[in-house]
């Protein structure tokens, strides 16, 4: 029923308010004044300068993500003891104790060079 109701309403739409056709003012408007369209789209962003990724990254992000790295290792260890699982909880601490020796190593590879 209610599908016939908005049919009805759209078919009677339609006839009080047929659709208009352009005119010739408006369609002059749109158009090129000088006859040369532009190859470029008017709303395309620039390119960046550098489109490749960062590839040299310093130090501090290396020590940054060495800590990230061991408070991870923490936090999954206490939410595994928290829950009963020593074995799972040292195997977390494990990996991310190993993440934090890795990057300060890599730290620390940075600043003698």
């Amino acid at each position: 029923m209610r599908k016939l109701i908005v049919l009805l309403v759209m078919i009677g739409l339609t006839c009080i308010f047929p659709a208009v056709e352009p005119t010739n003012a408006a369609v002059a408007a749109t158009a090129p004044q000088d006859g040369n369209q532009t190859s470029v789209p008017q709303n395309r962003k620039r390119p960046h300068k550098y489109e490749g990724r960062r590839r040299h990254r310093g130090i501090g992000r290396a020590y940054g993500k060495a800590g990230k790295s061991a408070a991870l290792g923490g936090r999954d260890f206490y939410h595994n003891m928290r829950h009963g699982k020593p074995i799972k909880a040292s195997r977390r601490l494990g990996k991310g104790m190993g993440g934090f020796g890795k990057h300060t190593g890599q730290g620390t590879l940075r600043t003698g060079r």
